[in-house]
């Protein structure tokens, strides 16, 4: 569409082309402009040119310069100043425009169509400046308009337009820990009463990417679900991590070897002595919780982290101590990934993480580098043992020689594995296994240590059968000064378990005390019926018809 005399902005007609009502014939020659125009009101030239009769305005052509380049400037036989645009070029309001020029994308300078207007360049290809449109081209409203780009975003944080994490509507990724990919990363088994459980882990989104991650550490628990109830007499065991546990029968003795006197106590570690069993404490530290009873949360670059503590075993008790007991803690595992230019902060560690604004270092390549982030201080990055040091497990029989290497160790702002005093990682591992009647002694931590015979008594006394002071938690009171009662289950038909609890002996003298218990089997007391609940005490245990 040409835009030759209106009066919008970039339309108009610039009066060269007539001239005091006269107007350009093709040979040159000027013509009035209106057929109307008499004699009386008009004049003829020399050369027959006939004018209006109007006052002159120039005499020569360097009189009508109008300081644009785009235009030719000369003064006609009139009198009046001509403006003729030079060729490729088109004059509007004042303004030069050449040839494919102009405010906007489809009205531009034309001058086959018109040198003294904007022309709309309907049809014709042009750039609508939006990234998600294709096949761009003019329409008849001298609009630029494209077809839009289905796979395209637009403002859209961490778009993605494929992958099983990606919300394809919305072109968002989804939330972190949805689901995805299937895949069975690690199972848990536990035991509960005399039930054995299992749990499964799988791959979920982090929140950040359309991808399903392969980095382990994104994963989520499923529910816990029975798939085996022990029989009647059998204990549930736990085995390694990852393995399924087996409903075994406790030992009470006489025995013969170690074997013969498990517990499955959790805090249990069996030990035969002269035919009879003397079972002792487990190592502190030693997990026995099946629930998390702490959480702590850190960064792994700029991926939020959580951890579990689960409570352990205290090297007393043969018993797990679900209140106030140390923590075992179990890996960390990733929670949510900070979009790209922010990263990871954990104030306080028993809150979670943030993402927060802030220059966020990259890297890549080495040992200390962690999803394009320089991996925490602390992280072992070294092969090699740098230094060692010998300690003991504990002070008394039974106490264990230890040896712990240090590595070198991620600095947490380089990539560089770093051997410096502050950040060294130090691995503790047993050294040598002290029989129960030996213990531990290490007389310097750079020398090795060694097993020595444990603390003498006069053989045959209280808590010294053989002129070696018994473990610690040895039983050596004829009656118990305690029963524990428990059940297997909170549902009708449950069964109740008693467990006695005895003085002990101290492991360093012949004291025979309830500081120390000593804990005999947990053995069946009643079964309720199918339509009684198992109930419990501080000191009994029975069935009732009401939880």
């Amino acid at each position: 569409m040409h835009i030759g005399t209106s009066p919008a902005p970039w339309i108009f007609s610039l009066v060269f082309l007539t001239c005091c009502g006269t107007t350009l014939k093709p040979g040159g020659s000027y013509v009035a402009a209106d057929a109307d125009v008499s004699s009386a009101d008009s004049s003829v030239t020399d050369d027959g040119t006939t004018c209006p009769d109007a006052a002159v305005t120039c005499a020569a052509d360097s009189e009508c310069d109008d300081g644009l380049t785009c235009t030719t400037d000369h003064c006609s036989p009139c009198g009046a100043c001509v403006h003729e645009p030079v060729e490729g070029e088109c004059v509007v309001a004042g303004q030069c425009w050449k040839t494919g020029e102009g405010p906007q994308p489809c009205f531009r300078c034309d001058p086959s169509q018109s040198s003294t207007g904007l022309s709309f360049l309907t049809g014709k290809p042009c750039d609508d400046g939006d990234a998600c449109t294709k096949d761009d081209l003019c329409d008849s409203g001298g609009q630029c308009k494209g077809v839009t780009n289905p796979d395209c975003c637009k403002d859209v944080p961490n778009c993605c337009t494929a992958g099983e994490c990606c919300d394809i509507p919305n072109k968002t990724p989804k939330l972190a820990k949805t689901a995805c990919g299937g895949v069975v990363l690690a199972t848990e088994y536990i035991c509960k009463a005399d039930e054995i459980r299992k749990r499964d882990a799988r791959q979920v989104c982090d929140g950040n990417n359309g991808a399903c991650p392969t980095d382990p550490t994104w994963q989520a628990w499923g529910e816990w679900s029975v798939v085996q109830k022990c029989g009647a007499g059998e204990k549930c065991v736990p085995g390694a991590p990852g393995e399924k546990p087996e409903c075994k029968t406790p030992g009470v003795g006489p025995c013969q070897v170690n074997a013969d006197c498990e517990d499955f106590l959790p805090c249990s570690d069996a030990y035969c002595l002269n035919s009879a069993c003397a079972n002792q404490a487990s190592p502190q530290g030693m997990r026995c919780g099946d629930q998390a009873v702490q959480v702590e949360y850190g960064c792994s670059g700029n991926v939020m982290q959580m951890r579990e503590g689960f409570t352990a075993c205290d090297g007393a008790g043969l018993l797990c101590d679900e209140l106030g007991g140390p923590l075992a803690w179990g890996n960390w595992q990733s929670q949510q990934a900070c979009p790209y230019g922010t990263t990871c902060q954990v104030a306080v560690p028993s809150m979670p993480g943030t993402c927060v604004n802030k220059p966020v270092t990259e890297c890549s390549g080495t040992t200390c580098c962690q999803n394009g982030f320089y991996a925490p201080k602390g992280t072992k990055c070294g092969t090699s043992q740098l230094q060692k040091k010998y300690s003991c497990s504990g002070s008394g029989n039974g106490s264990d020689v230890m040896l712990t290497y240090a590595y070198g160790g991620c600095s947490g702002s380089s990539t560089s594995c770093s051997t410096s005093s502050s950040s060294l990682v130090w691995v503790t591992e047993k050294y040598k296994d002290c029989s129960s009647y030996q213990k531990c002694e290490v007389k310097n931590e750079t020398w090795a240590g060694t097993c020595v015979t444990g603390d003498k008594c006069t053989p045959g006394t209280t808590c010294c059968p053989d002129g070696q002071y018994a473990a610690k938690g040895t039983k050596c009171g004829t009656y118990s000064t305690k029963k524990i009662y428990t059940c297997s289950g909170a549902t009708k038909g449950a069964t109740v378990y008693v467990q006695e609890v005895f003085n002990g002996c101290s492991g360093s003298s012949t004291t025979c005390s309830s500081s120390y218990p000593a804990y005999g089997p947990v053995t069946k007391y009643k079964t309720c019926s199918s339509s009684q609940y198992c109930k419990v005490t501080s000191s009994s245990g029975s069935c009732s018809s009401t939880p």
